[in-house]
């Protein structure tokens, strides 16, 4: 076998290993109130197993090239998905395995999109990890192995790139282990934080620590079929929902840069500044909208205005109103908001804003270009001259955003969905937002829909989730004839680009 594929392997069935603990979790919790999950059980002991096999057919190596951090966080989570879809196919209660996995990957992936039709009668051990999926992908599964495991030597950092969408940051990035370690450390603050504030605002302990491991992935799971609707007359649970869905769209890279060097660093970006601005813009226009229509008195138009779009831009899933009965031009900004989702290096999904901001300046700097043909123009982003080829990046990775957009929409279509429902179930699986409009919306779910556009809608969850390039970069005719070719020497670069 390659040594490469051995590595891959060796890295794998490590993680794979430590990815079991999450299922024996909630199965011991299970036992602690009285709830004899065996599925959460036979599942983690055959994770394990896989784990240990692929362990033992690997390799360790503390030597990374490019083309194996593209191949490592790929099979990492395609494996998770499939391996954590085993207890929801275990326990029986969904009609196939591709229901299984399209609710693995929408938890893994913190898509939140639901094929369960009853949520209130699943046991809570398996809400527990329902929920624990959407906390331990939110961050991203792969940060959590370069966090964790020895073997990962300084050329990890191409792991992290692979798997992380942090732009601007790459200065901190040399020590890769100490900064995911630190990442983890603010992701994990955040959530226990998060779940004391909503205990003292009202929720049960369990509800908090469920709401709090999806709203801090930007996920949408909840351990009721209500979801926020339950608490749609507690208005601090809404109002520290609404704060940490917002703190989650932001940028974990810019909080450790809080972290090291004072807070006003998060006031001072760009991207941080613009995020919430386009929130703002959105929060006021569907409070006008709500209210000069008569749909809401003037607090609920507010108070349903402010947490859909937060709720919707950083694709955390919660619905708070039945918008599919809200004015077309109310539904049509948050359709809009589901391709504009949070900052890089934050939990959410989408095309992020950093992206908008360097595709704009892009544009404004070609058309001073056309009126000035002389002019030598340098885009610049907080202060600092932005390189072609990271305009170029975002270019790219919006075109391919709104092909994949459309292809699968259409595949969509030809299942018997209708336009609307195709296109807005693909912005809220490719987006990872979850939500969608008509059969798909905020009192519906994704399980009647037809087998096919259950699997294209979770390809589309992971597509999102590992920003295209990650998955697509394999289909590239030169990756595997670069990946698997024969060792050599000092074979730390890939050329197959």
């Amino acid at each position: 076998m390659n040594n490469k594929m051995r590595v891959v392997f060796g890295l794998l069935g490590k993680l794979v290993m430590v990815f079991s603990l999450g299922m024996l979790a909630p199965f011991l919790y299970g036992i602690c109130i009285g709830e004899w999950i065996w599925p959460l059980l036979g599942s983690a002991l055959l994770t394990v197993t896989v784990g240990a096999a692929l362990d033992r057919a690997g390799k360790t190596s503390y030597s990374i090239s490019l083309s194996q951090g593209f191949v490592i966080v790929s099979f990492t989570w395609i494996l998770a998905s499939l391996l954590g879809a085993l207890p929801y196919y275990f326990w029986g209660q969904l009609p196939s395995f591709v229901d299984a996995l399209f609710e693995a990957v929408s938890g893994f992936t913190a898509t939140g999109a639901t094929v369960m039709l009853d949520v209130d009668s699943v046991p809570r051990a398996l809400l527990l990890y329902r929920s624990m999926t959407h906390w331990f992908g939110g961050l991203g599964i792969v940060v959590l192995m370069l966090a964790f495991l020895r073997s990962l030597g300084p050329e990890s950092m191409t792991v992290f790139y692979a798997e992380a969408s942090i732009n601007g940051y790459d200065r901190i990035l040399p020590r890769i282990k100490s900064y995911a370690i630190r990442l983890w450390i603010i992701y994990t603050v955040f959530s226990v934080v998060l779940v004391g504030m909503l205990w003292l605002a009202g929720m049960d302990l369990f509800s908090a620590v469920n709401y709090s491991m999806s709203i801090i992935a930007t996920g949408g799971f909840a351990p009721t079929g209500s979801g926020a609707f339950a608490y749609a007359e507690n208005m601090p649970v809404l109002l520290v929902m609404t704060l940490f869905m917002i703190i989650s769209g932001g940028n974990y890279g810019l909080y450790y840069i809080g972290w090291k060097k004072g807070w006003r660093a998060i006031a001072r970006d760009r991207e941080m500044q613009v995020y919430l601005s386009i929130m703002l813009c959105g929060f006021l226009a569907l409070a006008a909208i709500l209210y000069t229509n008569g749909t809401e008195d003037a607090p609920t138009s507010i108070l349903h205005g402010l947490f859909m779009m937060v709720s919707i831009q950083t694709g955390s899933g919660f619905a708070l109103a039945d918008y599919d009965l809200w004015p077309s031009v109310a539904q049509f900004i948050l359709y809009i908001a589901m391709f504009i989702g949070g900052t890089s290096g934050s939990t959410t999904g989408s095309v992020k804003v950093i992206r908008y901001i360097f595709i704009f300046k892009a544009v404004w700097s070609y058309l001073q270009q056309l009126v000035h043909p002389g002019m030598v123009k340098v885009i610049k982003y907080n202060g600092k001259a932005i390189s072609n080829k990271q305009v170029q990046a975002a270019l790219i990775f919006f075109i391919l955003y709104i092909l994949i957009y459309f292809l699968s929409a259409m595949l969509a279509v030809l299942t018997g969905m209708s336009w609307w429902e195709a296109m807005t179930g693909v912005a809220g699986t490719l987006g990872n937002v979850g939500l969608a409009f008509g059969e798909l919306g905020p009192t519906d779910s994704f399980a009647l829909i037809h087998p096919v556009a259950k699997l294209v809608f979770t390809a589309d969850m992971l597509l999102g989730r590992l920003e295209l390039f990650t998955l697509l970069v394999m289909l590239h005719p030169g990756f595997w004839r670069s990946f698997l070719r024969k060792d050599r020497k000092k074979d730390t670069r890939d050329t197959f680009l």
